[in-house]
């Protein structure tokens, strides 16, 4: 059954970063132009990240953003997505890793600083120890962490506070 009111992206890493874009840079003319979407409402009624890129300032992912913004100082502004975050903005699960090689942690804090300055609702899980890439923290994805794997139930249970629904 589709639920119009009821969409949530998920993304990791760059991964993150695209689906924070949808939320927080979905009427932004120029992704607009490049990207129209098909019907109607554009953003995401919700927003789970994990590991996410956020920054194109001194903690970014530089791949990343490179990828994205080149050397372009613009675009490089723009896609420093801890600088687009408004009111209105649906609301975010985001979880790291304080140990995260890749992608430093103040990547997330610096997201959720922003939320919290624009009274966006937040929910914010860092744990102590862990690598980059965890995805599930299950042995499928070769990152087992069975206290890491604590945010999947977690964001299960968000989900189902912001959409009211239930999974038992």
């Amino acid at each position: 059954r589709l639920c119009p009111n009821k969409i949530a992206v998920c993304g990791f890493s760059a991964g993150g970063h695209l689906a924070a874009s949808s939320a927080l840079l979905w009427d932004v003319p120029q992704i607009q132009q490049a990207a129209p979407a098909p019907h109607g409402e554009k953003r995401p009624n919700a927003v789970v990240l994990g590991y996410p890129v956020i920054t194109a300032g001194p903690y970014a992912h530089a791949d990343s953003i490179a990828h994205i913004a080149g050397d372009d100082p613009a675009l490089r502004a723009l896609f420093s997505l801890e600088n687009q975050v408004s009111a209105g903005a649906p609301p975010f699960f985001v979880w790291h890793t304080v140990t995260d090689e890749a992608v430093p942690v103040q990547n997330s804090l610096l997201l959720a600083q922003a939320l919290e300055e624009h009274d966006v609702p937040y929910e914010l899980h860092l744990f102590a120890k862990g690598g980059h890439g965890m995805s599930t923290c299950t042995t499928e994805v070769n990152t087992p962490s069975t206290h890491n794997a604590h945010w999947l139930p977690l964001c299960l249970e968000w989900l189902g506070e912001q959409f009211e629904f239930s999974i038992e």
